[in-house]
């Protein structure tokens, strides 16, 4: 991405205002490249996300405002969806839902902010009732899994409720097989090998993931 390297730069050298405009075509590859790393999933809510550049957001873990050098970081850019833009109360977008306007204008604290491109498997856990809690029982991880989830909007009704779903469509899905039968859908389900991962891999993983163990 040497054009994106080039932009920084103007933006270091104070040549241009610090703002991320990529051309049309340098969003469709960043989006292309982010999709096949994440698996087309969102790097937050873990929902399915679409090709399209109108239903995806290039998100920026650390936010333009706070690191102006980090604008056009490809380390720094995630792909999330756009939510339920029909009823954003239920799902709200996933990449806007950290930004100041939505918390009262306070700073984000990248301390306690969880990075996605980070393993955070040991600190976040997806239980029957589709929320996220902290699998962790420190104090300091239990306040990173509460203040990411609060700050990303990750336990909203909206998501909760597809959570779930999809823990209710698996266990249906599962009624009837031989253990062998479940052992083997489960593992399809979690095969990290696939180009595409099943949606709410986590929810899936935290909950059916001990068959398979």
């Amino acid at each position: 991405m040497e054009q994106l390297k080039a932009k920084q730069q103007r933006i270091n050298n104070g040549e241009v205002k610090p703002r991320f405009t990529p051309s049309p075509q340098q969003r469709r590859v960043v989006i292309a490249n982010l999709l096949q790393a994440q698996k087309r999933l969102c790097c937050y809510c873990e929902c399915v996300i679409s090709p399209s550049t109108t239903h995806s957001h290039i998100e920026h873990f650390h936010e333009q405002s706070d690191y102006k050098d980090k604008i056009y970081d490809y380390d720094n850019f995630l792909l999330s969806c756009q939510g339920d833009i029909a009823n954003d109360t239920l799902k709200m977008q996933c990449g806007h839902a950290k930004e100041r306007s939505r918390h009262a204008y306070a700073p984000v604290d990248y301390d306690l902010l969880l990075n996605p491109l980070e393993d955070n498997t040991a600190l976040f856990f997806y239980n029957t009732s589709g929320v996220i809690e902290s699998k962790s029982t420190e104090k300091a991880d239990i306040e990173r899994v509460e203040y990411t989830c609060n700050r990303l909007n990750l336990n909203n009704p909206g998501l909760v409720e597809e959570r779930v779903d999809t823990i209710e469509r698996i266990e249906a899905a599962l009624r009837g097989l031989s253990l062998t039968e479940q052992k083997n859908l489960i593992k399809i389900l979690l095969n990290e090998n696939q180009d595409e991962l099943e949606p709410f891999y986590s929810t899936i993983k935290d909950n059916f993931g001990f068959l398979v163990e």
